[in-house]
C-alpha cells in the first residue's frame, strides 16, 4: 500500500497493531496512491491531542514516574494560565493574543491575510506566531480589531488576499500551463485555512 506524505511517496514496510503504527519507507515504484496525507492533518492531530491531555485527568500507568510527574506539572501551568481555556484571548494594551490551539496551516493562513491584505487598513504594526498562539499589535483597539478580522472572515476570501502578487499561485513547476482561475481555486483549497479561527471569533463576539 502506497501513500503520499509531506510531499513524497511511501510504502508501508509494516504495521504495528499493538501501537497502532505504520512503518514506511520511500516509495519510488508506480503503485497506485491509495491515501493523499491533507496538509497540516497530523499536525492538526497532534495539536488537539496535547490539548485534550492537559485539560482531561486520566493516569496513564505506563509512564514512570518521573513522566507522570512532569505531566501533572504542565496540566497545573495549563489550568492556571487558563491556556487550555475556550476560547483563550489575551490582551496588553494594543497587543492582542489569540491561544485557540491552533494547528500550523490556520496560523499561517492567518498570518498571511494580515499582513497582506489587512495590515494596512487595520492599522497592523505587527504579527508574529508561535506554536500554538498568533499575536497582534496595531494602532486601533484589540476588540475592533479582531471584529474588522472575524468581518473580513464571514465573506468568501479570495486567493490575492494572501499573495502579494498574482505570480505567486505558480508553485509548483507546470502551473504556468494551468488558466489563473484554476490555480487560484486550488491555492485556496490546499493552502488556506481558516476554520477554527473563524469560530474562534465567533465565540468571542457571540456570534452562531
Amino acid at each position: 500500500m502506497s501513500l503520499i506524505l509531506a510531499g513524497k511517496s511511501w510504502i508501508v514496510d509494516k504495521v504495528n497493531e499493538d501501537r497502532r503504527t505504520l512503518n514506511v519507507v520511500p516509495d519510488q515504484s508506480e503503485e497506485i496512491i491509495v491515501w493523499y496525507g491533507k496538509d497540516g492533518l497530523i499536525d492538526q492531530q497532534v495539536t488537539w491531542m496535547i490539548h485534550q491531555i492537559l485539560a482531561e485527568i486520566d493516569h496513564y500507568p505506563y509512564l514512570s514516574k518521573n513522566s507522570n510527574l512532569i505531566l501533572n506539572q504542565a496540566r497545573d501551568l495549563a489550568n492556571e494560565s487558563g491556556m487550555i481555556e475556550d476560547p483563550n484571548l489575551l490582551i496588553y494594551g494594543k497587543l492582542v493574543f489569540l491561544n485557540g490551539w491552533f494547528d500550523q496551516k490556520e496560523i499561517n493562513s492567518l498570518k498571511r491575510l494580515l499582513n497582506v491584505h489587512l495590515k494596512k487598513a487595520l492599522e497592523i504594526r505587527q504579527v508574529f506566531t508561535n506554536r500554538f498562539i498568533v499575536g497582534i499589535t496595531g494602532e486601533i483597539e484589540p476588540m475592533d480589531l479582531l471584529r474588522s478580522i472575524l468581518d473580513c472572515l464571514n465573506n468568501p476570501l479570495q486567493s490575492d488576499m494572501f499573495l502579494h502578487c498574482h505570480r505567486q499561485l505558480r508553485i509548483q513547476p507546470y502551473d504556468h500551463f494551468v488558466p489563473d482561475n484554476l490555480l487560484s481555486i486550488a491555492y485556496m483549497e490546499d493552502h488556506v485555512k481558516l476554520d477554527q479561527i473563524h469560530n474562534f471569533l465567533k465565540i468571542i463576539f457571540c456570534q452562531k
